[in-house]
C-alpha cells in the first residue's frame, strides 16, 4: 500500500493557473529593461552604422479598481521612480529621470487594449502609454488545467499590448507556452515563439522570444515574475512624396499646391535595427 501511495504522488497532477485579482489589491511592479541595438541606415549617400544602448529602471505601485475574468481591468498607477540610461555612437553615457517619476495615472483595459491617462483624465508622456500592460501576462496562462510539460499556443494578437507599443497593428505570429515545472504553488511557464506587427510610424517590428519565463503563484493567483528574453528587428522605410508634373518631371511635393491624384511616394532609404541584447523583467510583489 505504501508503495502504491508513492507512485500516486509521482503521477503528474493537473493544475489550474487562474488569475485571482480583487478590487483594492496593491502590487509593487519593478521593471528593468536593457536593449542594445545596432542601427543600419541606408540612403542616397550610402550606408552608416551606429550603436545604441538603452537601460530603463522603474518602480510602480498599482491598485486594482476593476476586475474582469479574474484579471485587473482598471488600475491606479503611481510611479515611484523611473530612470533612463543611454549610450552609444557619438552619445556619452548618461542617466536621466523620465517625466513619469513621481506622478500618478489611471489605466483601463478594453477590447482595444490598455488606455492610460493622468489622474485628471488628460494625456500622458509617450513613456507611459504602456503602463498597466504588464497585467496582460494573464493571456499567457492556459485556458484549462495542465500538467508538467503540457504545451499550448497563444495568438500574437492576444499579447500585442504586452509585447509592442500601443497602436501596433497587423500583428501576426504566435507564442508557444509550456508548463516547465511546478514547485509547491509556484508554476514556471516557458515562453517562446515569434510575433511581428506594424507601428504607427510604419515601422515593422519582429520579435523572437527564447528562454522567456512567467512564474505564477497558484495560491495568490498572480504572477511573481515575467522575464522576456530574445531578439528584436525593426525596419522602417524612408520615403518622400513627389508630384508628377504634366511634363513628366518629378518635383518634391508642396502640400499647399499638390494634386493628391498625382502624388507618388518613392523609397529613398531604410533604417534597419537589430538587437544585440534584449532583456525585460517585471517583478510583482
Amino acid at each position: 500500500m505504501r508503495g502504491l501511495m508513492v507512485l500516486l504522488f509521482l503521477v503528474p497532477q493537473d493544475v489550474k493557473l487562474e488569475p485571482k485579482a480583487v478590487v483594492g489589491e496593491k502590487t509593487t511592479v519593478s521593471v528593468d529593461s536593457t536593449l542594445d541595438v545596432e542601427i543600419l541606415v541606408k540612403d542616397g549617400e550610402g550606408e552608416s552604422t551606429r550603436f545604441l544602448s538603452v537601460v530603463r529602471r522603474e518602480k510602480f505601485i498599482q491598485e486594482v479598481t476593476r476586475v474582469a475574468d479574474g484579471a485587473p481591468a482598471g488600475l491606479t498607477i503611481a510611479c515611484v521612480s523611473s530612470t533612463l540610461q543611454k549610450s552609444g555612437t557619438n552619445l556619452a553615457l548618461g542617466t536621466t529621470t523620465t517625466p513619469l517619476a513621481g506622478k500618478s495615472f489611471v489605466g483601463a483595459r478594453s477590447a482595444q487594449g490598455w488606455l492610460v491617462k493622468d489622474v485628471e483624465g488628460k494625456g500622458i508622456p509617450a513613456e507611459g502609454r504602456s503602463l498597466g500592460a504588464w497585467n496582460d501576462y494573464v493571456r499567457l496562462l492556459p485556458k484549462g488545467a495542465v500538467k508538467a510539460n503540457d504545451v499550448w499556443k497563444v495568438d500574437g494578437r492576444d499579447v500585442a499590448d504586452l509585447l509592442f507599443p500601443p497602436g501596433t497593428t497587423e500583428v501576426a505570429g504566435a507564442l508557444e507556452c509550456s508548463l516547465e515545472s511546478m514547485s509547491g504553488s509556484r508554476a514556471t511557464i516557458l515562453v517562446k515563439g515569434a510575433v511581428e506587427g506594424r507601428g504607427k510610424d510604419e515601422t515593422i517590428s519582429a520579435l523572437t522570444l527564447s528562454g522567456s519565463r512567467l512564474v505564477f503563484d497558484t495560491r495568490s493567483g498572480k504572477a511573481l515574475l515575467l522575464a522576456i528574453n530574445g531578439s528584436l528587428e525593426m525596419k522602417r522605410t524612408i520615403a518622400e512624396a513627389y508630384l508628377k508634373t504634366e511634363e513628366g518631371k518629378d518635383e518634391k511635393k508642396d502640400d499647399k499646391k499638390a494634386d493628391k491624384k498625382k502624388d507618388e511616394v518613392r523609397k529613398i532609404g531604410e533604417i534597419l535595427s537589430r538587437s544585440r541584447k534584449l532583456e525585460v523583467s517585471f517583478i510583482f510583489e
